[in-house]
């Protein structure tokens, strides 16, 4: 499973935001996630009330995060800072918490492009390798 969200994450490590600044950008980034979940995964349905894949994929999984960059690349602290809210999102849409190493795995990647945007790829570890 494999989908494009269009927004452009930035790394908020070293930012002195007010609180409510930082805040409103999670829940834009968390909501372009689920967006572009409902509407590009393969038919894929979202059940309204907990925002969960009513036919998940079976874990465990692996979950690659590529952002793509116009300008500058980041280095590898910064790519995972920034990619840290659609992680949460993914993680919510998958019914676990992004801790549990037992049942995903992240990646973190990062490559050049035409337009900011986070690549989502899910892929469910093979049977033998469980």
């Amino acid at each position: 499973m494999k989908f494009t969200v269009p927004i452009r994450v930035r790394n908020g490590q070293n930012e002195r935001l007010h609180w409510a600044v930082k805040a409103k950008r999670a829940r834009q980034e968390k909501a372009a996630v689920v967006a572009e979940a409902w509407l590009l995964c393969d038919g894929v349905r979202l059940a309204t009330s907990n925002r969960k894949w009513r036919s998940p994929p079976r874990l465990p999984v692996t979950v690659s995060l590529t952002r793509i960059y116009t300008r500058q690349r980041m280095d590898i602290d910064g790519n995972v800072s920034s990619l840290k809210h659609v992680q949460d999102a993914v993680a919510e849409l998958l019914g676990i918490d992004d801790g549990d190493e037992d049942k995903v795995t992240w990646k973190y990647s990062q490559q050049k492009g035409d337009a900011y945007a986070v690549v989502v790829q899910i892929e469910e570890v093979a049977s033998e390798a469980r």
